[in-house]
């Protein structure tokens, strides 16, 4: 049986990147088949290893370390072969996201632009208004006047977003209605 000494830990280190690059390869399609053979004979040499006892605080240092960087390679290749196999990236997008990293510019650079087309299709004028219609309303039927009015800003934007895409030309506002004894804030088209 093998020792858990230095060597032995390179070795599987390099195992390791090793087993990576054959992936990329794989996710790339320069490869027909995923390595699963490699990738189970480095699992099965974890759990010889992860029997060896050795006093060398460092070297169980490092065994812990590959172990980690080993199960997160893992974790990695699974969510990748997923998002495959469902049709959620395909192998061309995931060619670019591998030559250049992740497009997390595309996904931040979308969201600000968004939110600014949310808060275009309310004022903070009518937001003030409608929050003052609410509270006014809630004060007359006895219930408590208390509204986060930050809340309600960001809850009357999401579905005014909502309702323009579904009205698309049409001018929406909301009003304020007592239905049950209870106060609500309704949309609705104007003429």
């Amino acid at each position: 049986m093998e020792n858990l000494d230095k060597e032995t830990l390179d070795k599987v280190d390099t195992d390791i990147d090793n087993l990576r690059i054959q992936f990329d390869q794989y996710f790339m399609g320069m490869r027909k088949t995923a390595p699963e053979m490699e990738r189970s004979r480095l699992t099965y040499l974890f759990r010889r290893l992860a029997n060896l006892q050795t006093s060398n605080y460092a070297l169980k240092f490092k065994f812990h370390q590959l172990v980690a960087k080993f199960n997160s390679y893992s974790q990695y290749w699974e969510r990748i072969q997923q998002k495959i196999e469902t049709g959620q990236i395909s192998r061309d997008r995931l060619k670019v996201v591998l030559a250049t990293g992740p497009l997390e510019e595309e996904k931040k650079d979308a969201k600000p632009a968004a939110k600014a087309a949310e808060s275009e299709l309310i004022s903070d004028a009518k937001i003030d208004q409608v929050y003052g219609q609410l509270v006014q309303s809630r004060k007359q039927l006895n219930q408590p006047a208390a509204v986060d009015k930050e809340k309600l800003a960001e809850a009357l934007k999401k579905q005014m977003g909502q309702l323009k895409e579904k009205y698309k030309d049409k001018k929406m506002e909301f009003e304020i209605v007592v239905e049950n004894g209870q106060t609500k804030i309704k949309a609705r088209a104007k003429k």
